[in-house]
């Protein structure tokens, strides 16, 4: 027995089974005729395109995969004399070592055989402009400029046996040391 008042309790009834009339959807002909057709057996040429769906998907993904394998073990040691003669007749950059082999690789041909690819030359010939380019627009001085040492600077020089050889240090010194001395 419960203490709420009798009206509070025909109220929470009738919300309860809207509820329960709401959460149960109707079932249509056409969706119990779907779930016949669904619950049959595929016909034996649609499993044998299945199958061979499949089959061709593994064989996609293992070539892939063993590229990729191929490509990670792949080193610069591994090059043959005349693969590395090639290379070296084609002028690539060392940082392009490793994009040649992969597209090699990629291609599934030899490496002296890849250098000569007009499309791989293509690509090589971008990243040297871009190199190109970068070292063009440093315009950062990395020289430093011309300081002209102090007066204590260049007696300090002096007193330890380094005279100046420039006219301008000499005359700083002779004018500094005038002005110390009096």
């Amino acid at each position: 027995m419960t203490n709420e008042p009798a009206g509070e309790q025909t109220q929470t009834e009738e919300v309860t089974d809207e509820q329960v009339t709401e959460e149960q959807p109707e079932v249509s002909e056409e969706a119990e005729v779907e779930t016949e057709e669904q619950a049959q057996p595929e016909s034996p040429e649609e499993l044998k395109k299945k199958i061979a769906t499949l089959e061709a998907q593994k064989n996609h993904y293992r070539d892939k995969a063993s590229k990729r394998e191929a490509l990670e073990t792949s080193t610069s040691a591994s090059m043959s004399p005349s693969d590395l003669v090639a290379v070296m007749n084609a002028g690539v950059h060392a940082d392009d070592m490793e994009r040649v082999e992969r597209f090699a690789i990629a291609e599934g041909i030899p490496i002296r055989e890849a250098v000569n690819n007009p499309e791989l030359q293509a690509m090589l010939e971008v990243r040297n402009e871009q190199r190109n380019t970068a070292v063009a627009t440093n315009v950062e001085n990395v020289r430093r400029g011309n300081s002209k040492p102090t007066a204590e600077a260049l007696i300090n020089r002096v007193k330890k046996g380094d005279i100046p050889s420039s006219d301008d240090d000499i005359e700083a010194l002779v004018s500094s040391y005038g002005k110390n001395r009096h």
